[in-house]
């Protein structure tokens, strides 16, 4: 699955929430969701970048890249 089609995915899941259960503040119709999913990728970057830092910092992961890659 290609990035814009993932955004796009989210950003209409997350437009059904806003109808469905009102949970999310509609701050401006158009761009809530995408900002949202803007934020969720970064967030889940960066967290992945540190989460490989830190296994790469275990010295009996130095030779599993397979592990590390399931693990990610």
């Amino acid at each position: 699955m290609d990035n814009k089609y993932k955004c796009l995915k989210l950003a209409e899941q997350a437009q059904r929430q806003l109808e469905k259960g009102g949970k999310f503040e509609d701050l401006n119709q158009i761009s809530r969701p995408t900002e949202l999913i803007r934020s969720y990728n970064t967030l889940y970057s960066q967290a992945r970048i540190d989460a490989l830092d830190a296994l790469e910092n275990i010295r009996e992961m130095s030779d599993a890249e397979d592990l590390k890659s399931k693990l990610l």
